[in-house]
């Protein structure tokens, strides 16, 4: 019904009013699309049934039998939050503006979760440091120290893996006495105080950027110190000035002595980035001192690891005898984690499954397919969303357990909580708005798979879909499962050749086609689109540690002997242009919100090679689907396989190895590369026996590493 032009939402009687509508159906979904499933409910009843553009995409996991049609269909909107509205003679479902702006809220709380965690950690190090007199933890030290030294002597550190286990008593002693020996550091203590009194903003701004910088005299990229921290600022200056044994914070030995009265700068830098599908964090807190000259007198560096917040527990669930049926049915996968050979079927399975997103292949259909086995077992119905992040929990048998048992196992790793209301079974995570966040949107997945089927990846390809995703997508673990032959070169890498190529894809299409066959662009020559995605990778980069040299010639990694002098290659020169190791040297600041004062990227150069060499494809067969797996000969023979599969068959290909590289007004550079391939589609697949014997030579790598078994 319409008021003023509102289109008001459908209660639950006014779909069951319809007569159309109370027709019983039988619905079974394993992991398909809302934008295929509503339509064919719709069929079945005859009445026009669509969703909003924006929820098409949404995968939904669904079960009943000889249900009321309204009853079902009110369930997928409860369910997920949005609303049935009639749309001329059927209806229409829509997530509407309120529950979006609701959805954004939360979700941008569950991206900021982990970042108030490391912001509370720092809190927490800063009372336990109040609560200690100097005395009391000298002592408390004294007593870690001799914790430690008996457990060295009993010869029982426990662990599974010795020492270096996290959970034994020698692993836990260590950190405990490294964390007391933090609390009295001036250093520490005033890098704590930083992320202590971090705004909403600057973490978020973390978030967004992987960093933030605070400076004494900011920059345009940095920004001034937090209010509260002016007096340990004077206190860590002049630890890092004192010559004495207590400098082993300091990251470098190799410092000249220097007094307050010589520092210009005093500089945080905060780096927080992303680790795991469960969104803990690996923390860098970094404090820099620089000279008149713009050298850098000191640094130190103290790293925290921060564990998100856990989701609330199971919630206990009534018994209920329908729960407690025994599942027969033979596992479909076992725990992976277990069984290598389980993995590569897990792997086989979802692999070409992006090529028919909305069919039984997807990549979540085998936790829909055992979702919907434990309700139509128990007889009753079951409704659960269903997000990327699941295909990743941990996979149990069916057999020789209860419904309740399964879907608790199921469940795991905070993933989702289920409860059973009526005739409804109904899972939904608890974290739902980063879940559906993160998910892949299986269109995408589509687009990169029709070129990985036949092992074709272009760069428009890699631009396109570094271009469609958002940065916890590109993060996403399922490109493991879907892209194996290269998930370590785009995504794997971190998010600067993303930026990359989200970068180029701002170019016109002339621009494009002369940057590729070699002409460097600056930034000011590029569309203003792409500033932000110049700056971001200019901003994520370590420029210190990251040089290329002439950006005429590809990148390539330094011969084994020059790895000796690289910690030299940032030292300013003495007055007569050598270097002097017996005189501790100036070490150049190269800190890139110091190198781009202004923070413009305009003067960029950034440019392009690409460098043709010959490949081979392998076809895998894992047993349930035919993996592709794609390697430059020259690469096979030294890169182990990290999944361990088995070729069956090999065409030949051609590998693009595109290398961008960015130079900074001042000469620095820094590289990237992608890698791209093509092959002849009328090529035709060769078993190993075929294959000409330069390329059997070039192979043997693989035969060595399956000990002689496959198919050679």
């Amino acid at each position: 019904m319409m008021i003023a032009g509102i289109v008001l939402g459908l209660q639950l009687g006014e779909l069951s009013s319809d007569a159309r509508l109370q027709k019983p159906i039988d619905i079974r979904a394993e992991a398909e699309s809302v934008g295929a499933l509503i339509p064919s409910i719709g069929k079945q009843l005859n009445v026009a049934l669509d969703p909003s553009a924006s929820i098409k995409g949404d995968l939904i996991i669904l079960y009943a039998k000889q249900k009321p049609a309204y009853q079902i269909l009110q369930k997928i909107a409860s369910h997920f939050g949005w609303e049935w509205q009639k749309s001329g003679e059927g209806y229409k479902l829509v997530q509407t503006e309120k529950a979006k702006k609701e959805e954004q809220a939360k979700l941008d709380e569950q991206l900021t979760a982990p970042y108030k965690q490391f912001q509370k950690t720092c809190k927490s190090a800063l009372d336990d440091a109040a609560a200690f007199s100097d005395e009391t933890l000298a002592k408390e030290i004294q007593n870690v120290q001799a914790q430690l030294e008996a457990l060295s002597k009993s010869g029982t550190a426990g662990g599974v893996h010795g020492a270096d286990d996290l959970d034994s008593p020698v692993w836990k002693a260590q950190q405990r006495l490294t964390y007391l020996r933090t609390l009295n550091n001036p250093i520490a203590t005033l890098t704590r105080k930083v992320v202590a009194e971090m705004s909403p903003t600057d973490l978020r701004f973390v978030r967004d950027h992987e960093r933030i910088v605070f400076s004494t005299l900011p920059t345009a990229w940095q920004r001034p110190f937090p209010e509260g921290v002016e007096s340990q600022i004077a206190k860590a200056v002049t630890q890092a000035s004192q010559q004495s044994e207590d400098r082993r914070a300091l990251s470098f030995e190799r410092l000249r002595t220097f007094t307050p009265d010589d520092v210009k700068t005093v500089r945080v830098e905060i780096s927080a980035k992303r680790s795991g599908a469960d969104r803990s964090l690996n923390c860098e807190r970094r404090f820099v001192l620089t000279a008149q000259d713009g050298s850098v007198l000191a640094e130190s560096s103290d790293y925290d690891y921060v564990s998100a917040p856990a989701s609330p527990p199971q919630a206990d669930v009534p018994n209920d005898d329908r729960l407690t049926k025994q599942i027969d049915q033979s596992a479909f996968i076992a725990p992976f984690r277990d069984d290598p050979k389980k993995m590569l079927e897990l792997v086989g399975s979802t692999a070409a499954s992006a090529s028919k997103p909305d069919s039984k292949e997807d990549l979540l259909h085998l936790f829909g397919e055992k979702l919907t086995a434990i309700a139509e077992a128990a007889d009753v119905a079951l409704i659960a969303d269903c997000y990327d992040a699941y295909v990743i929990s941990n996979y149990y048998p069916l057999s020789k357990r209860t419904a309740k048992e399964n879907l608790d196992l199921v469940g795991g790793r905070n993933l989702f909580r289920w409860n059973l209301s009526g005739d409804w079974i109904q899972l939904r995570s608890p974290i739902w708005q980063l879940r559906r966040y993160e998910t892949v949107p299986r269109e995408v997945l589509r687009k990169f798979n029709d070129g990985e089927s036949f092992a074709t990846v272009s760069l428009g390809t890699l631009i396109d879909v570094s271009t469609a995703l958002n940065d916890a997508q590109v993060w996403s673990p399922i490109w493991v499962f879907v892209c194996p032959s290269w998930w370590q070169n785009l995504f794997g890498s971190g998010l600067r050749p993303v930026y990359v190529l989200r970068a180029v894809a701002q170019m016109s299409a002339i621009q494009r086609t002369e940057f590729i066959r070699g002409r460097p662009f600056y930034g000011r020559e590029l569309p203003p689109t792409a500033a932000p995605f110049l700056n971001e990778v200019v901003y994520r980069t370590k420029w210190g540690n990251g040089f290329v040299g002439s950006m005429d010639s590809p990148v390539a990694e330094p011969a084994e002997k020059e790895y000796v002098n690289r910690e030299w290659n940032g030292l300013v020169p003495n007055a007569d242009g050598t270097y002097s190791s017996s005189d501790i040297p100036k070490w150049k600041d190269f800190e890139i919100t110091q190198l781009l004062p202004e923070g413009s990227t305009a003067g960029v150069l950034l440019s392009c090679k690409a460098i043709e060499v010959p490949g081979v494809i392998a076809r895998l067969n894992t047993g349930y689907q035919k993996v592709m797996r794609v390697s430059s000969l020259a690469n096979s023979e030294r890169s182990p396989d990290p999944l361990g599969l088995n070729p069956n068959f090999f065409k030949p290909c051609t590998i693009e190895s595109v290398f961008f590289t960015m130079r900074l007004p001042s000469s620095e550079a820094r590289g990237f590369n992608v890698e791209t391939s093509r092959v002849d589609p009328a090529a035709t697949w060769h078993s190993h026996s075929d294959l000409p014997q330069e390329t059997l030579d070039s192979l043997s790598f693989w035969k060595k590493r399956l000990g002689g078994g496959g198919s050679f």
